[in-house]
């Protein structure tokens, strides 16, 4: 029971001398569950015991309504105290992207249920991703200028067979396609000064649209990009470092840089 995630615990039965499967089911959700432990009572029920990373797990009575790893805290002493968020529907967040004009908005990416907007600083959260066919959303950028548009990196969850780019101009009620990457986004920036300039930070390689997402091209990068960040006073001008490699078979390597553009 459950829908099927990244991996399910299975619990199945066979016969006493081994010749046929009694019955089979898995347990799991939209992200991932394992099972670490199994025991049988005298009436022959079955008990498991593990553990899992999903929101939308089955639960009946349960002790432990939310995951134990608390993912998302709010401070509002600028981070003196932090107060964690209980159940919340989703369980994996990658991104947190706030309204400019309004702080008590914001969006979270997740890996395991797409996108989500709360407008009450994070108290309560709705889903935010019609038109996102991909649950693994590893990547949110929005417009500085005109916050009701947004734009979102996803793939396929553990693979990189299908990833796409999104963007929405109402506020993430609905979502377009509108790239199709050769490898997963990491990161997407909106320049502040022309919001026209978007950019795409991939695994291997970078992008950018000058038509609002329109239409994209590969941009050259003297090594692999890590991360960038855009001036906000300053169109064009760009902060990049690359990713460190260290050469198979030896103790060397090239280490990160600092990029300027």
């Amino acid at each position: 029971f459950g829908p099927a995630g990244v991996s399910e615990a299975t619990v199945f039965k066979i016969a006493p001398d081994g010749s046929q499967k009694l019955f089979e089911t898995t347990l799991g959700g939209s992200s991932a569950a394992a099972v670490w432990a199994i025991a049988l009572d005298p009436a022959g029920s079955v008990y498991v015991g593990g553990t899992t990373s999903s929101v939308d797990f089955p639960l009946v009575n349960p002790l432990q309504t939310s995951p134990g790893a608390r993912p998302l805290w709010a401070s509002t002493d600028a981070g003196i105290t932090w107060t964690p968020r209980d159940n919340l529907p989703f369980a994996i967040p990658t991104v947190l992207t706030p309204d400019p004009t309004n702080p008590s908005t914001l969006y979270a990416a997740t890996g395991d249920q797409g996108i989500f907007k709360t407008t009450d600083g994070g108290v309560t959260w709705t889903p935010s991703s019609s038109g996102i066919s991909l649950p693994n959303v590893t990547a949110l950028a929005i417009d500085p200028v005109h916050p009701q548009i947004l734009y979102a990196g996803a793939t396929t969850i553990l693979s990189s067979n299908s990833i796409s780019v999104y963007k929405t101009v109402n506020g993430g009620n609905t979502w377009n396609a509108i790239d199709s990457p050769a490898s997963p986004v990491t990161q997407l920036a909106v320049d502040a000064q022309n919001p026209q300039i978007v950019w795409e930070l991939l695994q291997a390689g970078l992008r950018k649209s000058t038509d609002g997402g329109a239409t994209w091209n590969n941009v050259a990068f003297p090594g692999g990009p890590a991360s960038i960040v855009l001036d906000p006073r300053v169109s064009g001008n760009v902060i990049a470092t690359s990713q460190p490699f260290f050469g198979f078979g030896s103790l060397g390597g090239k280490p990160s840089y600092y990029y300027r553009s």
